[in-house]
C-alpha cells in the first residue's frame, strides 16, 4: 500500500470528521478514509488470524459441502480503508480484510455504517464481489432487522463490533444478534475512551444501552473503574446463550503498554474458544500475549 503525501496530520484532532475520517486526505482511489493510529495494525492482525484460522470449519458450510453458508458482519463498517496517522500508510479496513480472504471466503458479507462518504467508498471498493456484498446505509441498531435478513439462519457467522464511539453501541443490538445460533462475537470494547467520558452528561445513559442494564450503576464509581464493565456486558452476552468461559477478553495497547481498548471475544462453541485461545495469545510480532 502506499504512503500519502501530507500525512502526518499536523493536529489529527482538528483534521478528522465525526466518523474519524480525514479531513485532509482521501485514498489513492479518491474515496475517503479512516485515520487510526498504528495499534490498529494488531487489530487487524487478530482478525486476519482469526478469519484464517476458522476457515476449516467454515469450509464445511459453503456449498456444495455444506448449505448454511458463512457470513462476516461489520456493524460500524467505514469506509473500508485507512491510514495510519504517524506514518501515513494506507491499510485495508476490516472489510477488505474479510473480503479478500481467499481459504473459504465467506458466502456473504454485510457491510453496515451510517456515513453516507464511508457508504460511496465501500460501494466502490467492494464492487468486483458485488454477488457477495450487501452494504446497508444507517444506524446499524435501528437496521439491525434488515442485517439479520441478510445472514444465513443455519450457517456459521461472525459479527465484527467495532463502533468509533461508545455511545453508537446498544448491547440489545448485539442481543439481537446472538439470537442467530451460530453468531461469533469480536467486539471493540472502548476503555480507553470510556474513563475519557465518564462522569460527562450522558455517560449513564451510554453505559445502560452498551451493557445493556444498570446493575453496574452501584460498582463503577471513577473513571479507574471502567475496566469493570466488561462483566456487565459479558452477563449480557451469557444471558443469550454465550457460556461465560468464553467471552473473553484481550487488551489492545499502545507503544507504551497502556490499555487502548479490549477486544472481547464471544462464542456459543468449544472450539471457536479454542481458536481464539490460540491467535489471541500471540502478537503481531510473534510475542505472548495477555487473554484475560
Amino acid at each position: 500500500m502506499p504512503k500519502l503525501k501530507g500525512c502526518p496530520c499536523t493536529d489529527y484532532k482538528a483534521n478528522k470528521d465525526a466518523s474519524g475520517n480525514c479531513s485532509l486526505n482521501r485514498g489513492p482511489d479518491g474515496y475517503a478514509i479512516q485515520c487510526v493510529g498504528d495499534w490498529a495494525l494488531q487489530k487487524h492482525d487478530i482478525l486476519r488470524r482469526y478469519i484464517e484460522a476458522t476457515s476449516g470449519p467454515r469450509a464445511k458450510y459453503r456449498p456444495p459441502v455444506g448449505r448454511g453458508g458463512a457470513a462476516f458482519i461489520d456493524m460500524f463498517a467505514g469506509p473500508g480503508m485507512s491510514c495510519i496517522r504517524d506514518t501515513g500508510e494506507i491499510i485495508d479496513g476490516s472489510p477488505l480484510i474479510a473480503l479478500c480472504h481467499t481459504r473459504a471466503p465467506f458466502t456473504s458479507l454485510v457491510f453496515c455504517d451510517l456515513n453516507a462518504d464511508n457508504i460511496s467508498a465501500l460501494e466502490s471498493r467492494t464492487s468486483a464481489a458485488n454477488d457477495r456484498v450487501s452494504i446497508v446505509h444507517g444506524d446499524c441498531n435501528q437496521c439491525v432487522g434488515d442485517i439479520l435478513d441478510l445472514v444465513p439462519e443455519y450457517g456459521l457467522n461472525v459479527a465484527l463490533i467495532d463502533p468509533f464511539g461508545p455511545s453508537v453501541l446498544h448491547g440489545n443490538t448485539l442481543r439481537s444478534l446472538g439470537e442467530v445460533k451460530r453468531m461469533d462475537f469480536i467486539i471493540h470494547f472502548p476503555t480507553n475512551g470510556l474513563k475519557r467520558y465518564f462522569g460527562k452528561r450522558g455517560f449513564g445513559q451510554t453505559i445502560d444501552n452498551l451493557v445493556g442494564n444498570t446493575d453496574w450503576r452501584s460498582e463503577i464509581r471513577h473513571a479507574r473503574d471502567v475496566p469493570k464493565l466488561i462483566k456487565y456486558l459479558r452477563r449480557n452476552l451469557v444471558s443469550i446463550g454465550y457460556d461465560k468461559e468464553q467471552v473473553r477478553s484481550l487488551p489492545i495497547k499502545n507503544s507504551r503498554n497502556r490499555a487502548l481498548y479490549h477486544l472481547m471475544f464471544a462464542t456459543k462453541h468449544d472450539l471457536g474458544n479454542k481458536i481464539w485461545g490460540s491467535i489471541a495469545r500471540i502478537g503481531p510480532g510473534g510475542q505472548r500475549e495477555l487473554d484475560l
